[in-house]
């Protein structure tokens, strides 16, 4: 069942339990992320799209029907279902953005205690985007997103003039120091290989809406398959949430 990816729903029931079986049972705890997942599932499970969301969100296709299952493997989208880089990036751009908030409205006594607008940031970027990479499960794919991320904005802060081709040798080399079979795992050089061309594609002169329109092209293309895969069953708007 698990090799073929179904769903399946195993009781198992124990006789004759010990007292002691009984009180190690009643201790067991969940983990503050399973806990967390839990909640929001309390909290949004009444909507129609929810299991989608969260399956998006959180790489968690455990609350997906089994026919949106077999409908993602059909048209091969499995691959939007693991947590990676584009996650951790959206994470960070929402957080940036209440950084640069927060920064206009704090009291002067905190504004004294960082000192400057990057520390305040990064202060609240990383707890932020690792608490999330952590309710995602810590993928191989977010943990080298969130190294990329650290390495750049500690880069930025210590004020070192480095190309992002330099910050992406860098994060591919402490990969490796850490962990040196990582040479061995496709799936490094495909993230690197797609930071890469990202940066040899905003790396060009032209900017603005011309470089928008040009990216929006290519995500658009790349939307297609989902929303003409669900657009009978599932609002399109899912996507852009």
């Amino acid at each position: 069942l698990y090799r073929s990816g179904l769903s399946a729903q195993v009781r198992l029931e124990v006789l004759d339990w010990s007292p002691n079986q009984r009180s190690d049972l009643a201790k067991v705890r969940l983990n503050l992320r399973q806990n967390t997942l839990n909640e929001l599932d309390v909290l949004y499970s009444a909507l129609e799209g929810w299991g989608l969301m969260k399956a998006l969100l959180f790489g968690d296709v455990g609350s997906l029907s089994q026919k949106y299952r077999w409908i993602i493997k059909y048209l091969g989208l499995m691959h939007l279902f693991v947590v990676s880089g584009l996650h951790v990036g959206f994470v960070y751009f929402m957080a940036s953005l209440i950084a640069k908030g927060g920064w206009r409205i704090l009291p002067q006594f905190f504004i004294s205690f960082f000192k400057h607008k990057d520390v305040f940031s990064l202060s609240l970027l990383i707890p932020v985007v690792c608490f999330y990479a952590y309710l995602a499960g810590w993928g191989e794919s977010v943990q080298r997103a969130v190294l990329m991320l650290v390495v750049w904005k500690l880069v930025n802060l210590l004020g070192i003039k480095a190309p992002s081709f330099n910050v992406l040798f860098i994060s591919l080399c402490l990969i490796l120091i850490i962990d040196p079979l990582a040479l061995l795992s496709p799936g490094l050089w495909l993230s690197f290989s797609l930071v890469l061309l990202l940066l040899l594609y905003f790396d060009r002169r032209d900017r603005g809406m011309l470089q928008a329109l040009r990216l929006q092209v290519i995500l658009s293309l790349c939307a297609t398959s989902l929303v003409l895969g669900w657009q009978s069953s599932v609002s399109a708007g899912i996507i852009l949430i």
